[in-house]
């Protein structure tokens, strides 16, 4: 069980699953979830073009992205 489980959690890393994948295997300290949203808002900073002055706007949008990933 445990190896279907990581063998699961490879397939879904790959396709960008991981949020649903750790949450299943445990659960994830407040500062992994901080990283996870600096990940995404500088992900969302580099779909608008690099362009600054929207900060604040990408964090709050990656903080929802990520929390409804994890099902908060």
């Amino acid at each position: 069980m445990v190896m279907d489980m990581l063998r699961t959690k490879k397939e879904q890393v790959k396709r960008g699953n991981l949020f649903t994948t750790a949450r299943t295997i445990r659960k994830l300290s407040e500062e992994e979830i901080k990283e996870k949203i600096e990940k995404k808002a500088y992900e969302l900073f580099e779909q608008r073009g690099c362009g600054h002055g929207n900060e604040l706007g990408d964090w709050l949008e990656a903080e929802r992205i990520v929390m409804a990933e994890l099902g908060n």
